[in-house]
C-alpha cells in the first residue's frame, strides 16, 4: 500500500469479507499508520449471525496486527433505509429495528448521524416523514 497512510476498512456483508478485509489488514501493515474498520454492532466470535462473527474475527485479526486502530461498530447504517421505503409509502413512517435511541451511520460523510428526539426505548420505533 505504497502512499497509503490510512486505510478506512468496509466492506458489503459477503462470504469473502474475511478473507478480503484481512488481506487488506496484512497489506496496511507495511507502513499504513492507522486502520479505521467499521464493524458492526452485535460483533461477536461464535455468533451465529455470520456477518457478527466474520466483522468479530476480522476486528481479532486487525487487534493482532499491531497496527493503530479505531472499530467502528454502527447500530444502522443509513444505506439500509431503502429497505424500510414500504414502511414509508404505506403508513407515513420508518419502522427502525430495535432500541428506540440509536446512533445511525452514513458512509458518505464518513461520520455518524445521532437521532434529533428523545425518546423512551421500545422494540421498534416509528419515525414520522411529515
Amino acid at each position: 500500500m505504497e502512499g497509503v497512510d490510512r486505510l478506512f476498512l468496509t466492506c458489503a456483508n459477503h462470504p469473502m469479507q474475511m478473507a478480503w478485509e484481512t488481506a487488506a489488514i496484512d497489506a496496511a501493515a507495511a507502513g499504513v499508520d492507522r486502520v479505521v474498520k467499521q464493524s458492526a454492532l452485535g460483533a461477536v466470535v461464535g455468533s451465529p449471525v455470520a456477518f457478527f462473527d466474520a466483522n468479530a474475527r476480522i476486528e481479532e485479526h486487525l487487534r493482532a496486527s499491531g497496527l493503530a486502530s479505531v472499530m467502528l461498530r454502527p447500530a444502522f447504517k443509513m444505506s439500509n433505509l431503502f429497505a424500510g421505503a414500504d414502511g414509508v409509502r404505506q403508513a407515513g413512517a420508518l419502522f427502525l429495528p430495535g432500541p428506540a435511541r440509536r446512533s445511525r451511520w452514513s458512509i458518505r460523510g464518513t461520520s455518524p448521524t445521532w437521532p434529533s428526539s428523545r425518546s423512551r426505548p421500545t422494540a421498534t420505533r416509528a419515525v414520522r416523514t411529515t
